[in-house]
């Protein structure tokens, strides 16, 4: 039998969770596997990119037979079956093993708490090309990175309020929490000002927002380079 052209084994199945949870701001999803690691993108509006990064290190065994696989997937229902025994810290330790057969065939998981078993498997797509956003460095005004607890997140509705100003301008960039369809708003952008936001999931406790916001010269410019 051909070995599979993914295969992840990982003891605590909650730490990929809690990952994974912090980018769900939609379910499709597309999954890059390199030898470094994985790297799960989720996008929405062209105006919003989130990304969340699984090093190698972080599994058991970790095996990837190309230079980089691709591959969409509902991160919904990943999130779902990886959380098919409950997601409390205080309970015990799920470990699974993850595989990917071939092109086009779906992601198998193999759940165990306890001697307990369960299998999913999850329905794949061919990965289409994600976001470019590239901007002059020239151009940048202002560019940081917050560190915000993932508590905070599990306010109602609002998730992050994030507002930046440049030369004299003030602009607003709000996200709501998609706990209803279509919530998600990006509103009050000043004209010629592309703000550009990338959440990203860490290994550890804590979520980075990076915001490089840009002023250029006219409308075109202002959207994102596909």
């Amino acid at each position: 039998m051909d070995e599979p052209l993914i295969y992840l084994a990982m003891d605590n199945a909650k730490i990929i969770i809690n990952i994974l949870k912090a980018v769900h701001f939609r379910d499709l999803a597309t999954i890059f596997a390199t030898n470094n690691g994985i790297k799960v993108t989720v996008e929405d509006s062209k105006c919003i990119q989130g990304n969340a990064f699984l090093h190698s290190a972080l599994f058991r065994e970790y095996s990837v037979k190309k230079d980089i696989i691709s591959f969409r997937t509902n991160l919904g229902v990943l999130v779902d079956c990886l959380s098919i025994f409950g997601t409390s810290v205080q309970g015990p330790s799920v470990s699974f093993i993850l595989s990917y057969k071939t092109h086009g065939s779906g992601l198998n998981i193999l759940l165990e708490e306890n001697g307990v078993v369960a299998e999913c498997n999850i329905k794949t797509m061919e990965a289409f090309e994600i976001l470019d956003f590239d901007f002059s460095s020239s151009n940048i005004s202002d560019k940081f990175i917050m560190k915000v607890s993932p508590k905070l997140t599990v306010m109602p509705m609002i998730c992050y309020i994030i507002t930046v100003v440049s030369t004299g301008h003030l602009s607003f960039l709000t996200y709501i929490k998609d706990v209803m369809p279509d919530t998600n708003v990006y509103q009050n952008f000043v004209p010629y000002i592309n703000t550009c936001v990338n959440v990203s999931a860490l290994s550890g406790d804590q979520q980075e927002i990076e915001i490089v916001h840009t002023v250029v010269e006219n409308e075109n410019d202002a959207k994102p380079r596909m």
